[in-house]
């Protein structure tokens, strides 16, 4: 394989497994809690929402925005488990709204209230 490829293949990977985890959430909220269709289309893009918000503000921490800058602060901080992270709810986000699209297109999930 090419160098560097493999993490980006995990980061998709673990990606999917989040998408996974907000179709399968978001479904049992919608039939459970809604009892109807029409809040999966809101749900997905909650999901990918907060999985951009998550990545935001972890990539914030990352880069010390959000800590008091000093040599020491700076020392303490580790990057490299965190950019995995990052690029899998990235990824994961982007999945969600493809899988909203697709929904919405092809069975017009959301479209109307039924």
């Amino acid at each position: 394989m090419v160098t560097g490829m493999k993490p980006a293949l995990r980061s998709f990977g673990y990606g999917l497994l989040l998408t996974g985890f907000a179709a399968l959430a978001s479904l049992a909220v919608t039939v459970r809690g809604f009892h109807n269709l029409y809040y999966l289309a809101v749900m997905l893009p909650v999901f990918m929402a907060v999985y951009l918000l998550l990545a935001w503000l972890i990539y914030l921490r990352r880069t010390a925005f959000l800590l008091h800058t000093g040599p020491r602060a700076l020392e303490q901080r580790s990057e490299a488990p965190l950019r995995g992270v990052i690029a899998a709810l990235l990824w994961s986000a982007c999945q969600l709204a493809l899988l909203a699209t697709i929904l919405y297109r092809s069975l017009g999930l959301g479209a109307r209230y039924f």
